[in-house]
């Protein structure tokens, strides 16, 4: 295995300055400070760092909107829940409330038809005393 000298053509390309084979080494010590631009090579781990961290974030926005989606479902079921429960109890109340209101309907009927006999038999019997009189 042999050290393979190179030289940058640009940002993206190195130029093998002698033949290389499989397994042989380039050598970047070979390269010149003044060969290396360093603002390429900050800008590319740059770019490959912002690339992991724009998918760690992603990921976790992504993660989030689950959450939030699952914690928005859970309380909205227990919304319902409830609501349902107290259209249930009112539904109760106003069937009671019904009942209620139809016994006072047929007691106050049936007071009324108690009376109107009283009344028929007081009646009766003021003919019958005008009548013997």
């Amino acid at each position: 295995m042999k050290k393979v000298k190179v030289s940058i053509q640009d940002e993206n390309t190195l130029i093998l300055l002698e033949d290389g084979s499989k397994g042989d080494l380039i050598d970047l010590k070979s390269l010149h400070e003044s060969d290396i631009d360093k603002s390429s090579i900050v800008n590319i781990v740059n770019a490959i760092e912002h690339g992991e961290y724009e998918k760690e974030i992603n990921a976790r926005v992504a993660d989030a909107k689950r959450l939030a989606e699952s914690e928005t479902k859970n309380s909205m079921s227990d919304e319902i829940s409830k609501l349902r429960h107290e259209i249930t109890s009112l539904t109760g109340k106003i069937d009671n409330s019904e009942t209620a209101k139809e016994l006072a309907v047929k007691t106050a009927v049936e007071e009324i038809a108690k009376e109107k006999e009283e009344l028929a038999i007081d009646t009766a019997i003021i003919r019958i005393k005008n009548h013997e009189s």
